[in-house]
């Protein structure tokens, strides 16, 4: 273990389950190989493997906090050896939610670096996934492939030649290569440019399932070559359990051995309570809590974290009989988990009436969000308040108050490129989900609120910044700026209603146009200057209701104005971009309002094609029951399942087949059979 690993941090729920990757050994960072392109400088090197990916998936987890020999068992068990020792080799470890799984993935990590970190023709890649990005572009099967293939080539000077090609072909037009593409570059990288290849991913249950699908698919295909070995992690989830029958599995659960070292080392590191001054008392703690974890490391640290508030030697004897008469029932797992979060947010209850509102309204903004925020994020979130035009310093509330008014259920970690702030442990969000009518029944409400009334504030009467520096220092100094612009609409099309607030922005140009910027206005990798410019002009409210599906937003608009016929900068209109983003009510509604589906926009594509090329089944679906011909053509001569098939969209490519899309039609570039679909593949 490196000298980081042993390192404990006393912030409660810092779970046994927040990836440590990052932090394990300087050397984890730069784990990864390949070959044939000798690059003239670092900076070369840097360019292309940072366009193919900027997805580690390292530091994201958050700190290390097991201890020195924690998971010696696992690492020494047959299974493990014998994945470690042959080639081609896959080992599936199932566990118990709070078991442990994500932190014996990186111990893994650390022991494959540790064993072949000298070895610059071994590849090690590694993807942690997350509940928290599940729907995030991500963990798409794309970004998850790419990721992989960069960091099995990092560590050489030389990168394969299908690298820069992709890099030269897709640069200046800012496209991606497909994932059929992908697949092609990641055979090469393992079966040409290693001798041996390594890939652990962690937490497959958290993943989308047709992710899980694409990338296991692609794995198994790859290891027909002999020198890749992968090694997983899940729950006990029956339809990812299918995918790895016939092949080696190994329980991850917390011996009792680990959980009391946890413990005794947790212990060591608390400055002040009634526990720590009484060590018959602490070795009483220790075993009554291994008795009663039942593999699961997570309720040892929810257990412990109990005890270290109890303030007298009669309560923590109160709390260890409560332990052991639980441990003694039939309810274990989840229940017992479940039994401790109530505790937890009976506390919550019990607080003064101010810290108990912060305390909830944190932890709706945390739970709710449509993707993690930051610190400054969730203080300027929550400092919000309806009918107020600004707000300054004054206004916000200090992060460690934020914090600890939730009782440790939430805590501070990083996505990778910044600090964001989360939940302690995955089981919490379930929890959480689960009574989300009782503890935030209408939190969606409540937060389009907020974001509304922040993008209505005073400085966005001024319109659109002019240009990167103004847009820069507006995202600087109104940091909830950017989250409400792209995420307002998603909040409302939950709660579903017409809201006088979101109607006022609507009509308002100036303040539509600076939400249009907030939304559409993302610095690339290689973004030239005045990207904040690059945004399709000509955006009316019917446009911005279409992006984001808000059916009942559109009919009242159509109701006032009639039909939306115009057409942004881009030559799309509301259709365009309400396929784009998979919305079928409003794709429907505009469809039966009679609105043409197969106008080309400037790129030519269709609303229908883009609805092949973006996998959305179900609105292609919807254009085929519209007696909508199967084969339209665009200007390059180019069918919908062309781009179904380019971007390797199993469900479209099936359906266009059995309505009659013909596999033979020929472009300038080729046809559908010229994509490498499994499913075009079948039918050379």
């Amino acid at each position: 273990m490196s000298g980081n690993a042993s390192k404990w941090t006393q912030k409660t729920f810092e779970s046994f389950e927040i990836g440590l990757a990052a932090l394990l050994s300087p050397s984890l960072q730069s784990m990864c190989a390949s070959p044939k392109i000798k690059f003239k400088n670092e900076e070369q090197h840097e360019r292309y493997l940072g366009w193919l990916s900027s997805e580690t998936f390292a530091a994201d987890l958050g700190k290390p906090i097991y201890q020195p020999g924690t998971g010696k068992w696992f690492i020494e068990s047959l299974g493990f050896q014998t994945w470690i020792q042959n080639r081609g080799q896959t080992l599936f470890s199932h566990g118990i939610p709070g078991a442990g799984k994500t932190s014996m993935a990186s111990i893994i990590i650390d022991d494959l670096n540790h064993r072949h970190g000298s070895d610059p023709h071994v590849g090690i890649a590694y993807i942690f996934c997350s509940f928290r990005y599940c729907d995030d572009p991500r963990q798409s099967p794309d970004n998850v492939l790419a990721s992989l293939i960069r960091q099995l080539v990092w560590r050489l000077p030389r990168l394969p030649s299908t690298i820069q090609v992709f890099y030269e072909k897709h640069r200046g037009n800012g496209s991606r290569p497909s994932f059929n593409d992908l697949c092609k570059v990641f055979k090469e990288v393992v079966q040409m440019a290693l001798k041996q290849a390594f890939i652990v991913i962690d937490a497959l249950d958290e993943c989308k399932a047709a992710t899980v699908s694409r990338i296991i698919s692609q794995i198994f295909e790859t290891q027909a070559s002999g020198n890749l070995n992968l090694l997983a992690t899940s729950r006990s989830v029956p339809a990812i359990q299918a995918k790895f029958l016939e092949r080696p599995f190994q329980e991850i659960r917390a011996t009792k051995g680990d959980v009391m070292t946890y413990l005794e080392a947790r212990l060591k590191d608390c400055e002040y309570c009634a526990l720590i001054r009484r060590p018959a008392l602490q070795k009483e703690a220790v075993l009554v809590i291994a008795n009663s974890v039942n593999g699961m490391f997570l309720l040892a640290q929810l257990y412990l974290d109990s005890l270290i508030l109890a303030p007298r030697a009669k309560d923590i004897k109160t709390e260890l009989d409560r332990l052991t008469n639980r441990s003694n029932r039939v309810d274990k797992g989840n229940a017992a988990v479940d039994d401790a979060y109530q505790n937890i947010v009976e506390c919550i209850n019990n607080q003064d009436p101010r810290r108990q509102r912060l305390a909830k309204d944190t932890l709706s903004w945390v739970i709710c969000a449509k993707r993690p925020l930051t610190p400054l994020e969730l203080r300027t979130a929550l400092a919000i308040e309806l009918g107020e035009s600004d707000l300054n310093d004054e206004d916000l509330y200090d992060l460690e108050d934020i914090i600890s008014s939730c009782s440790g259920l939430i805590t501070v970690g990083s996505d990778g490129t910044k600090e964001v702030v989360q939940l302690a442990h995955y089981t919490m969000h379930e929890y959480f989900t689960r009574h989300q009518a009782i503890f935030f029944p209408e939190s969606d409400k409540t937060i389009t609120a907020s974001c509304l009334t922040y993008l209505s504030y005073d400085i966005f009467q001024q319109g659109m910044c002019s240009n990167d520096i103004e847009f820069e220092d507006r995202l600087s100094q109104y940091p909830l700026y950017s989250y409400a612009a792209q995420n307002r609409g998603h909040h409302a099309r939950v709660h579903s209603t017409v809201d006088d607030l979101l109607l006022g922005l609507l009509r308002d140009p100036d303040f539509l146009n600076s939400s249009f910027q907030g939304l559409f206005s993302l610095k690339g990798y290689y973004e030239s200057e005045s990207y904040c410019l690059r945004i399709p002009f000509g955006f009316t409210p019917f446009h911005l209701a279409a992006w984001f599906g808000l059916e009942k937003v559109l009919q009242f608009l159509v109701s006032q104005w009639g039909l939306p016929c115009a057409r942004d900068s881009t030559n799309r209109g509301p259709l365009a971009w309400a396929t784009l983003n998979g919305h079928i009510s409003v794709v429907k509604m505009l469809l039966d309002h009679g609105v043409e589906p197969l106008q080309h926009d400037d790129d030519c594509q269709t609303p229908f094609s883009l609805a092949a090329l973006n996998g959305h089944t179900e609105v292609v679906k919807l254009f085929l029951d519209y007696n909508i011909d199967p084969n339209p053509r665009d200007i390059h001569n180019k069918i919908p399942l062309i781009e179904a098939s380019y971007g390797g969209h199993h469900e479209t490519v099936e359906l266009l087949l059995s309505r009659g899309a013909h596999p033979d039609l020929r472009t300038i570039t080729g046809g559908p059979l010229s994509y490498g679909h499994a499913i075009m593949a079948r039918l050379r």
